[in-house]
């Protein structure tokens, strides 16, 4: 049936059909002798994909087919053809999740064959001159690492924040706000150890963990959050993630059937729970544990700011802008700049105190007048100022930041 469905030699292979001939050199008792074993073992789709491309002509190393898959990859990345390369990828991470099995396993690969048929980038006709270069079979590259790593480095490029399940186990990608927390964190309990960390060693002693948790469950009743949201924190282990969920899916599905659990046994509390209200208080938590967990790392700090300015309409930015007319009230705007002008200037050079004076005069504005919203002028107003308002937030929390 697959040779049927293929075309003539030499005619140009689509995603589908390139796939298809990459995985009959894996399949039991495929081309005996002829397909080297660090392929049949350790093979990811991108690899099959990249092998049948190439006519199914392996080299023979893995550095040399590592060497023709990565420049490939490189070459084909900016031409419209990578579109049906996404397409296939998409595909795969949701079989992967659905099914609950790693991104390279024979299962997932047999139903990412058959539903390529329904996606049509993936069955048009790929160019021949964009298939990978044989003269790559003939001398060695620099590859970009072996076989079976492929996939996740594009996939978690094409999603950042998703898991990708491998058979090797689970592979996370943090953005760079919490790459550099982390980093920090590893760095001072090397410090605290004093020698380097093992390779999977935690950074957080249990002691530690266990002073978190109870930190956050105090911290979540003292916002009111719901014991619907505190359950489910306390059963997963994951903070409350407001509106814009969990970073994957599966600790997503993970998170609300926790939440429904507790609320299906609890029918009293289930009629007074509001999803929306408890995002906001869960917004506001995860903006305070921002706050506070940046107060001892400038570069923490630095890293929040450059994502409020990457992403100016993004949820740690909507909930400041919620957040500033609060504390403007309680403090007070000159409580406020005098606070914010050394702890802003420290924190990322900001010495235009005027345009954030500017900033809390409107935002004063909008106190005084009991605007219960925003036009959208205003909102867009607002979210250009997002970095100078967390500013203003971190200094009102505790002014002694400065």
């Amino acid at each position: 049936m697959l040779a049927r469905s293929l075309p003539a030699p030499g005619e140009p292979l689509s995603v589908a059909q390139a796939l298809a001939v990459g995985s009959a050199l894996v399949a039991a008792n495929a081309r005996p002798g002829l397909v080297p074993q660090w392929f049949r073992e350790g093979w990811d789709v991108l690899d099959l994909l990249a092998a049948g491309m190439a006519g199914g002509q392996l080299p023979e190393s893995e550095e040399r087919f590592t060497a023709l898959r990565d420049a490939w990859l490189d070459r084909v990345r900016t031409d419209p053809f990578w579109t049906a390369v996404t397409d296939m990828l998409e595909l795969l991470v949701q079989i992967s999740h659905d099914l609950r099995e790693p991104v390279d396993d024979p299962v997932v690969l047999m139903a990412l064959i058959a539903g390529l048929v329904d996606v049509p980038s993936c069955m048009s006709p790929i160019a021949t001159r964009l298939r990978p270069d044989p003269l790559y079979r003939d001398r060695p590259g620099p590859g970009q690492g072996g076989i079976g790593t492929a996939v996740v480095r594009e996939a978690v490029a094409l999603r950042p924040g998703i898991r990708i399940l491998t058979s090797d186990g689970e592979l996370v990608s943090l953005d760079a706000r919490a790459t550099e927390t982390l980093r920090e964190l590893a760095d001072d309990r090397e410090q605290m150890l004093g020698r380097p960390l093992e390779p999977g060693e935690a950074v957080f002693g249990e002691d530690e963990v266990e002073g978190f948790d109870g930190w956050s469950q105090s911290l979540m009743e003292q916002l009111g959050i719901s014991p619907a949201i505190r359950h489910a924190s306390k059963t997963t282990g994951f903070m409350p993630p407001g509106r814009a969920g969990l970073p994957n899916q599966h600790h997503q599905d993970e998170w609300e059937e926790a939440v429904e659990d507790y609320l299906r046994e609890h029918p009293a509390e289930a009629a007074s729970f509001d999803a929306e209200e408890e995002a906001d208080k869960a917004a506001s938590m995860l903006l305070l544990v921002s706050i506070q967990t940046a107060a001892t790392s400038t570069k923490a700090r630095t890293a929040i700011l450059r994502q409020l300015r990457e992403e100016p309409g993004g949820d740690l930015a909507q909930i400041i802008i919620r957040m500033v007319p609060a504390a403007l009230q309680a403090l007070g705007r000159a409580a406020l700049l005098d606070a914010l002008h050394p702890y802003a200037q420290g924190v990322d050079g900001v010495t235009d105190m005027a345009r954030i004076g500017r900033a809390l005069l409107w935002l004063e504005r909008q106190v005084t007048s009991e605007h219960d919203g925003y036009t959208a002028e205003e909102a867009q107003q607002a979210a250009a100022m997002a970095p100078e308002f967390y500013c203003v937030l971190a200094a009102a929390q505790d002014p002694a930041l400065t």
